[in-house]
């Protein structure tokens, strides 16, 4: 595995509350829920976050960030988010094997690290299901930082691995928590 595909998902994971507000492909919205399209998936979102397009993000961002979501309520502290990474591969690995590689190097990269679950799960594409990986941490990247809690889904389709990432302070409004799991179950692939 590529170390610079594990150190750009931690990378990505730390720096996306902070970047500035941007514009997606595609929005839908109804009721309370809105779609982002692209043209390799969809994911839906709340209306009222701010969306970060990729030419939005800052130089410190990965390049393999496609987009992010941003909580409307800020936190000086750490901003709740959603961020999707794309990464191309060599050769084709399980979802679970490119999990378990990554979190191993996530590890290592924190100096604080819990696994609060892992488990195998499923995306939609288009009118069947793929396998994907998906996994609860806790951690931080320095002492001095306070606790995040990551929820992550990891997605290989063929040579194409798509990391959905939320992540939110420990105590995170409950209402929070609620919408980052529902944007990453909603995650599908066409």
């Amino acid at each position: 595995m590529n170390k610079k595909i594990y150190t750009t998902i931690l990378i990505t994971i730390i720096l996306v509350s902070g970047c500035s507000l941007g514009s997606s492909e595609e929005t839908k919205t109804v009721s309370n829920i809105s779609t982002y399209e692209s043209d390799s998936y969809a994911i839906e979102y709340p209306p009222d976050w701010e969306i970060i397009a990729r030419e939005k993000m800052t130089s410190d961002i990965p390049s393999t960030v496609d987009i992010a979501f941003r909580n409307n309520v800020k936190n000086e502290i750490y901003t709740a988010n959603t961020n999707i990474t794309i990464h191309s591969i060599d050769r084709s690995i399980s979802s679970k094997d490119f999990a378990i590689a990554s979190t191993n190097k996530i590890k290592k990269d924190l100096t604080t690290y819990f696994e609060d679950s892992s488990s195998e799960t499923q995306v939609s594409k288009t009118d069947k299901k793929i396998n994907a990986f998906e996994v609860y941490f806790t951690g931080r990247k320095t002492a001095n930082e306070p606790l995040i809690v990551f929820h992550q889904i990891y997605v290989v389709d063929y040579k194409t691995v798509y990391t959905i990432t939320a992540s939110y302070k420990q105590n995170e409004d409950e209402s929070v928590v609620k919408n980052l799991d529902s944007m990453l179950k909603s995650f599908s692939l066409k």
